[in-house]
């Protein structure tokens, strides 16, 4: 890459150097086809660049967009499991709740002489023996390990995105200036100038 900059800035020159020495030696009628030409390769020079900025940026887009599907579709895998715990212990809750409807049921018949205690006791009973009380199935700490580490993932790819956010600018920045140029946060290039693109 170094010597790609290195040869794109000593190209430049000998074109600058070129078209002053051309200009002072051609006849009149030849300059402006030596400006025009020199148009043209910095338009195609540019234009070259330009594609390459297109290109590198939608790779960087591709590979972000890969690994925003590959984190979603892992967290959604997550998302159904958790959401398959929770059935579950909506169906517990909802037969305990049963489970206490018929314990209250069963108080109020034994408090009840015993001539009527004795009726309809078959169908409490049956009731009663159709109750199971189904074993809550506890969280597993693999679940809770795996949401600390899509926790982890966000914290890092938050960081990630506010250091890019920083240093991107200011690299384009100062790659756009040169070295010869210094720089000042409130003024750009030194002198208040805006840099030299």
């Amino acid at each position: 890459m170094a010597r790609i900059n290195h040869f794109r800035s000593t190209w430049g020159r000998i074109l600058s150097r070129c078209l002053c020495l051309c200009q002072e030696s051609l006849p009149c009628t030849l300059r402006p086809v030596l400006v025009s030409l020199t148009i043209v390769v910095l338009q195609k020079r540019a234009g070259a660049e330009k594609q390459k900025i297109v290109s590198e940026f939608n790779q960087l887009r591709q590979l972000i967009e890969e690994q925003e599907q590959l984190l979603l579709a892992q967290l959604g895998g997550l998302e159904g499991f958790v959401n398959m715990q929770k059935e579950k212990g909506t169906k517990l809750s909802e037969e305990i709740s049963n489970l206490n409807e018929l314990i209250g049921e069963m108080e109020a018949k034994c408090q009840q002489p015993a001539s009527e205690f004795l009726q309809d006791i078959r169908t409490t009973l049956s009731r009663c023996e159709k109750g199971e009380i189904p074993r809550p199935v506890p969280i597993s700490p693999e679940l809770e390990r795996r949401l600390q580490d899509f926790s982890q993932i966000t914290c890092a790819l938050t960081e990630t995105v506010k250091m890019f956010k920083d240093t991107l600018p200011s690299a384009l920045e100062k790659r756009s200036r040169g070295p010869s140029q210094p720089y000042t946060k409130d003024h750009g290039a030194a002198g208040g100038r805006p840099p030299a693109y």
